[in-house]
C-alpha cells in the first residue's frame, strides 16, 4: 500500500509544489524525497543524484536550448 499511496499522492504534490515554488526548488525537494522514500540513506548519494539530475536539466534546457524552467508563484509575486 505504501507504494500505491506514494504513486497517487506524489505527482499531484509535485505539481502543486511546481506551481507554488517553481521548478528548481520543487524538483530538488521531490528528487531528494523520492530517493529517501526509495530507501537511499547515504546523504552524499542523495545530494549527488539530485544535483547531477538538475545540472543535466539545466545544461540541456536552459543552456543548450535557451528554454527557462518555470518559476513559481512565490517568486513571481
Amino acid at each position: 500500500w505504501h507504494d500505491i499511496i506514494i504513486s497517487y499522492i506524489g505527482p499531484p504534490a509535485y505539481a502543486l509544489m511546481l506551481y507554488v515554488l517553481g521548478f528548481w526548488i520543487a524538483s530538488t525537494l521531490c528528487l531528494a524525497g523520492l530517493l529517501l522514500l526509495l530507501g537511499e540513506r547515504r546523504p552524499l548519494m542523495i545530494v549527488s543524484i539530485t544535483a547531477g539530475t538538475l545540472i543535466a536539466v539545466y545544461l540541456m534546457f536552459e543552456f543548450s536550448f535557451g528554454i527557462r524552467m518555470p518559476g513559481g508563484l512565490l517568486f513571481n509575486a
